[in-house]
């Protein structure tokens, strides 16, 4: 092959299953898209992810269907039962547009049940987190292929790396106002507004301090 690179897979499946361990009590999984390129092929991914929930409803809600103002109130009406996907979210069927900052604020106004995601953005400003690709670190191993490429290796010794690097990113107000045991919470997960513990606020300063009391023994 005379290509090389990184794949970007969302982590679709995986957003869902933290989703559900967050609230075993779950029957359904609704995806918001809307008739554009773009959402319509987060559509086409959140489709293809049903095989693996055979326990849930998977339902797709397009807001190109609606006008922003009537799907607000469907946003409204959905039961804690419902894991609530955020894909995508321009356009309404009046072609009225809202831009990033204004769906997040959209979502903070519409909803009481988590709103998750997939890709960047949003987490801390109304959407509760999800798993996300991890694009510092895609960007580093990018970064290196174009090296080793400018270096004189060939492409066609380059396989395509498949795995996708992610994090868990969520926003600790929300983990706090549905009442998620932190306990639940993956490993390494990254929290927005949780404020550090003295311990970690002050770690480097206690580590100081015992390598000089070392010194003075």
């Amino acid at each position: 092959p005379y290509f090389t690179g990184m794949l970007e897979k969302f982590s679709m499946a995986e957003t869902i299953e933290i989703a559900k361990k967050f609230n075993p009590h779950a029957q359904k999984v609704v995806g918001i898209v809307d008739s554009t390129l773009t959402g319509q092929g987060d559509q086409g991914q959140f489709l293809a992810t049903k095989n693996e929930f055979a326990e849930l409803e998977f339902m797709v809600l397009n807001v190109s269907d609606y006008s922003f103002d009537e799907f607000g109130q469907i946003l409204q009406n959905l039961d804690d039962d419902v894991i609530l996907l955020y894909l995508s979210m321009n356009q309404d069927k009046n072609g009225v547009i809202l831009d990033q900052n204004e769906q997040y604020q959209f979502f903070k106004m519409h909803t009481t049940i988590p709103v998750y995601r997939t890709s960047i953005g949003g987490i801390g400003a109304g959407i509760f987190g999800g798993k996300l690709i991890d694009y510092e670190a895609f960007g580093r191993t990018s970064g290196n292929l174009v090296m080793e490429i400018l270096k004189g290796k060939s492409v066609a010794t380059m396989s395509l790396i498949e795995e996708t690097p992610y994090y868990y990113i969520f926003d600790y107000d929300l983990i706090k106002k549905y009442k998620i045991p932190d306990s639940l919470i993956p490993l390494n997960a990254v929290l927005i507004n949780k404020e550090a513990s003295p311990l970690e606020k002050y770690r480097e300063i206690f580590i100081g301090v015992g390598v000089v009391m070392v010194f003075l023994i």
